[in-house]
C-alpha cells in the first residue's frame, strides 16, 4: 500500500474472488451444452487451468520464499526505474468463407469475419527523472508466521508539462496507427529497469514464511496434487485462515524534463 499502514485490501480480494466465481459459473454454463461426460471434462479442464495458474494462491505458491526475501523484493522494485510504454496494434476485419457438411451429407457455405493484425508500433514515454513514492513497509511484517502479499504498481505524471508531453506522444502514435490500417487498439504497460539496465520481472503474488523450513503441506506441489483431486478450494480456504493477507501498491512519479523544478 502507499505509505505506512497494514497491507490489507478487502475490496480487492472480494473483486478477485468474484471474478473467479464468475469464470467457474460461466464454464459450468458452457459445459451444459455438451453431452456427458464431455461437459464434465470441459469443466474439469477449465477448473484445473484456473486453479494451477490463474489465481493468487497458485501465483503466490510459485513464489514461496522466506519473508525476508519478500522484503528484499519490495526494496528491489522500489529501486527500479519506471519505463512507461505505449503500443498500437493495427488490424482490419476480413470476410472469409468456409464449407461445412451437415449430418445428412449436404454441404453449405458460411461467411464469417476474422480479425487480421498487421503493423504494430511501440514507443516509450519520455522519462527524464523519476521518484518512488511508495512509502515504507510497516514494522514487524517479518514476524508474521505466514504472509500472502498481492502486489500492484501504478505511476503518475509529476507535473502538467509531463502530462502534456506524454499526451502528445500518445496522439502521435495514434496518428501513425491510423495511417497504417483502418483500425487499431492502444495499450500501455509499465516496465521496470534495474540499476544494471536490465528489465526487472514484476510478480503479482508472493507467499512468505518465517520458519527455517517450509511445512510439508505448504508448497506448489502439494497444492497441485490437491487441484488434481478437486481439492483446490479447501486448500485455499485453509491457507487463507492461516496466512495474513494484504495488498502492497508500488507508486512511481515521473517527469519528462530533469531539473530542480521536477523535485
Amino acid at each position: 500500500r502507499k505509505g505506512d499502514g497494514p497491507p490489507r485490501s478487502d475490496a480487492a480480494r472480494r473483486s478477485r474472488l468474484t471474478a473467479t466465481v464468475a469464470i467457474l459459473l460461466f464454464t459450468a454454463l458452457v459445459a451444459g451444452f455438451f453431452h456427458f461426460p464431455y461437459g464434465l471434462l470441459v469443466w474439469y479442464v477449465v477448473y484445473l487451468v484456473e486453479a494451477l495458474f490463474f489465481n493468487p494462491t497458485a501465483k503466490g505458491l510459485m513464489r514461496l520464499k522466506q519473508t525476508e526475501c519478500i522484503l528484499d523484493y519490495i526494496d528491489d522494485i522500489k529501486a527500479c526505474r519506471p519505463a512507461p510504454e505505449i503500443k498500437a496494434q493495427c488490424y482490419h476485419m476480413e470476410t472469409r468463407t468456409r464449407h461445412t457438411t451437415n449430418q445428412d451429407g449436404t454441404t453449405r457455405t458460411e461467411t464469417y469475419s476474422e480479425r487480421v493484425d498487421t503493423a504494430s508500433f511501440t514507443e516509450r514515454l519520455m522519462v527524464a527523472q523519476w521518484d518512488d513514492i511508495t512509502g515504507n513497509v510497516v514494522d514487524g511484517l517479518s514476524y508474521f508466521p505466514l504472509l500472502h502479499v498481492h502486489f500492484e504498481i501504478q505511476w503518475e505524471a509529476g507535473d502538467a508539462e509531463t502530462h502534456r508531453s506524454h499526451e502528445r506522444q500518445r496522439q502521435a502514435l495514434k496518428a501513425r496507427a491510423a495511417a497504417a490500417d483502418v483500425s487499431h487498439d492502444m495499450s500501455e504497460e509499465l516496465r521496470l529497469i534495474d540499476e544494471q539496465g536490465q528489465e526487472c520481472p514484476f510478480y503479482t503474488d508472493m507467499i512468505g514464511t518465517t520458519g527455517d523450513s517450509f511445512p510439508m503441506w505448504l508448497g506448489y506441489l502439494p497444492y497441485a496434487i490437491c487441484c488434481i483431486l478437486c481439492l483446490s478450494w479447501p486448500y485455499r480456504y485453509c491457507l487463507a485462515q492461516r496466512a495474513v493477507k494484504g495488498d502492497f501498491i508500488f507508486e512511481k512519479r515521473v517527469w519528462s524534463r530533469a531539473g530542480p523544478a521536477a523535485i
